[in-house]
């Protein structure tokens, strides 16, 4: 009997409770073991996934609303299924490619917007292109070749989370413009950072 106490005491340790609820809304601690973990309150409608490096929601866009279609692939083309987790300690694939780290090259500006071709294998290249939103948080953008219906954004917010989602390829809307909604909706989450 002992060692199951020991045992169960161990697992509290090692896997603290990242999410209760509370009314209308979820309180979510996303992150990485011993590392700054973002508190986040989302309302009870978005039916997020929490587990304990990130969470899940599903919205419609432009309403960003929880979803009224589908909430596994193939999701509509005006949703966004949005992940959220604790910045990454070593940065965020904007700051790896433009230190090079991933192999990417610069090969312009377009838009006022950094473009990097990554390297996919041996034969392959994406297009990435890479802005800075109004707060200052590099935003990168992956053109994922004719294989693929959605783009896939990546936003970090510098020190407290990051997030990614993807996009329809047949949503004609610019980058900025639903990666600020999404940002928006987040914050509108987030608490703090412990």
């Amino acid at each position: 009997m002992p060692a199951v106490i020991i045992v169960l005491a161990l697992a509290c340790t090692l896997y603290p409770m990242f999410a209760r609820a509370d009314g209308d809304y979820i309180t979510a601690s996303v992150g990485y073991y011993n590392n700054n973990r973002a508190i986040f309150k989302i309302p009870r409608k978005y039916k997020p996934e929490v587990q304990e490096s990130f969470f899940k929601i599903i919205v419609d866009y432009p309403s960003m609303q929880p979803t009224v279609g589908r909430r596994s692939p193939p999701i509509s083309f005006n949703s966004l299924d949005i992940i959220v987790e604790g910045y990454p300690k070593n940065g965020t694939l904007a700051d790896d490619l433009i230190s090079g780290d991933t192999g990417a090259r610069f090969i312009g500006r377009e838009n006022d917007r950094a473009v990097y071709s990554e390297p996919l294998g041996k034969n392959a290249d994406q297009k990435a292109i890479i802005f800075t939103d109004h707060q200052g948080d590099s935003v990168v953008v992956e053109i994922l070749g004719s294989w693929a219906v959605r783009n896939r954004i990546t936003h970090g917010v510098r020190g407290r989370y990051a997030f990614r989602f993807s996009v329809s390829k047949n949503v004609k809307v610019r980058f900025e413009d639903i990666d600020e909604a999404v940002r928006k909706l987040i914050a509108s989450m987030y608490v703090s950072n412990q």
